[in-house]
């Protein structure tokens, strides 16, 4: 907080000598001092946004591109390279190992195999497909071709489900999500996900917001194109899902609620952040008497949002919902989770998250506004919103999440699952995270 407030007196400190000497020599110029001084705030202004824009955020493009370029060029620790012809980055794929980049090696390399699924079900199952494309000097289409010759070269069509991932900043997909799906259609399944962007998420949220979106508007539309060929009777479904900026990104395809219900079969997000619009829609126009913590809209219909697996089926009173019918869309978000209330709103306004009545034994009910103060508390939490135990934080654990896919695909959230989620637990290692969640 002090180095915030010396960086920001430092900056005003700048700004008005810079506009005392530009206004001073204007002035012995100018026959109105006034004048003088309005236009030397113009240039000064004026000149202060170029700098930022040309010299400082170019400089953080530049040094997060060089750090994820060394990076995408080596191999994690732990992880190799597919045998199985199902998996890009396999001898038999069109895509090479050593294209995919960091978080593509993880992504293909990861995962159930069907001898595991088959282990952890007690019935038969399959060899669950992952796509994955990487920028390697392609645009958005050139990907999107690419994903498409990975689907065409796996079979990937002839699969119960589809499934879209969006990924965070240099190509991260939340394995666990990824897993889950896997285990519970036995393997019947394609995960696809691509990297769109070569910076961090925290960089490529101030630098291209939009690429994210753009990303999965491209790829959406190659892949519901050929699912649209298809016989009706033979199609796949075809689902979404993603993480914070992920989320962002596969919601940001949609122009509203009714235009998302018409165009998938389902989807799952977590951490969505606040300042997506189909998020913040959908809790302004939640029924009477739910909270924004924990929306319910339309009673549950086909979009639920939930911290704990129980909110899947009931409100946070402990009232049943409505009969979830399909396409069913969830949204995981804790309440500890910083991505999902942090927005630049809280520097002058209540949210009506922390105007709400939360109980006291609570993060959230202990915290209390201050303007300009709770802004950089929540700010604060970003960095380290990873470093915490599972179901906290920006960090969604294997039972928040298999009970939400499980809902989404038309069964009972309420079942047991938990052979499912101690084989995640086992199979997945969650890496170390040292930067902003998103």
């Amino acid at each position: 907080s002090v180095a915030i407030l010396g960086f920001f007196t430092l900056c005003w400190r700048i700004t008005e000598m810079l506009l005392d000497w530009l206004s001073h020599h204007l002035g012995q110029r100018l026959a109105w001092r006034l004048a003088a001084r309005a236009l030397a705030a113009l240039v000064v202004l004026a000149g202060t946004a170029v700098l930022f824009d040309q010299v400082i955020l170019r400089g953080i493009r530049l040094a997060g591109r060089t750090v994820a370029d060394r990076l995408d060029h080596s191999t994690p620790a732990g992880v190799t390279q597919p045998d199985r012809a199902v998996r890009s980055g396999s001898p038999s794929s069109g895509e090479t190992w050593d294209s995919l980049g960091l978080q593509g090696k993880r992504f293909v390399s990861g995962g159930p195999d069907a001898a595991r699924i088959a282990r952890v079900l007690g019935s038969p199952a399959q060899d669950p497909v992952r796509v994955y494309a990487a920028l390697d000097g392609r645009g958005l289409a050139g990907i999107a071709r690419a994903v498409l010759d990975e689907m065409d070269r796996t079979n990937a069509w002839q699969r119960r489900v589809i499934s879209i991932v969006t990924t965070t900043g240099r190509g991260n997909a939340n394995e666990w999500s990824a897993s889950a799906l896997e285990y519970l259609l036995a393997g019947d399944c394609c995960t696809i996900a691509t990297q769109y962007s070569g910076l961090p998420s925290a960089i490529t949220l101030f630098t291209s917001r939009e690429q994210p979106v753009a990303a999965t508007r491209v790829l959406f539309e190659a892949v519901q194109g050929r699912l649209a060929a298809m016989p009706a009777n033979e199609r796949p479904q075809l689902f979404l899902a993603g993480e914070s900026l992920g989320a962002y990104g596969s919601n940001g395809i949609f122009t509203d609620v009714d235009d998302m219900v018409a165009h998938i079969d389902g989807a799952l997000w977590l951490g969505t952040p606040n300042f997506t619009p189909m998020h913040r829609e959908l809790t302004r126009s939640r029924d009477a008497g739910s909270s924004a913590v924990a929306p319910v809209v339309d009673r549950g219909r086909h979009i639920r949002f939930a911290g704990r697996s129980a909110q899947l089926s009931a409100d946070e009173a402990g009232r049943p919902l409505d009969a979830w019918q399909s396409p069913r869309i969830a949204y995981l978000q804790n309440e500890t989770d910083p991505v999902v209330w942090w927005g630049t709103r809280l520097l002058y306004r209540r949210p009506e998250w922390l105007a709400e009545h939360r109980p006291a034994t609570t993060p959230m009910g202990r915290m209390h506004w201050f303007p300009f103060v709770t802004f950089w508390q929540v700010c604060a939490d970003m960095p380290v919103c990873r470093n915490v135990p599972e179901g906290f934080g920006h960090k969604y654990h294997a039972s928040q999440i298999t009970p939400a896919w499980a809902g989404v695909l038309g069964r009972d959230p309420r079942a047991d699952y938990s052979a499912i989620e101690q084989a995640l637990i086992e199979d997945v290692t969650i890496p170390p995270i040292k930067v902003f969640g998103i």
